[in-house]
């Protein structure tokens, strides 16, 4: 039983890892390309 409740806490752990890991690169995708359609709104008003 210990065998069991020691691999259930591992993957408990792990999916809470990618889970913590997935939700970081979603919001730094989001904020990198924000900023990339700021530059090229910037760019536009200069024109």
């Amino acid at each position: 039983m210990e065998g069991m409740t020691l691999f259930l806490f591992h993957v408990i752990v792990v999916g809470i890892l990618i889970a913590v890991t997935a939700f970081i690169a979603y919001n730094a995708g989001k904020n990198k390309g924000r900023f990339i359609s700021d530059r090229q709104d910037n760019k536009m008003l200069e024109k």
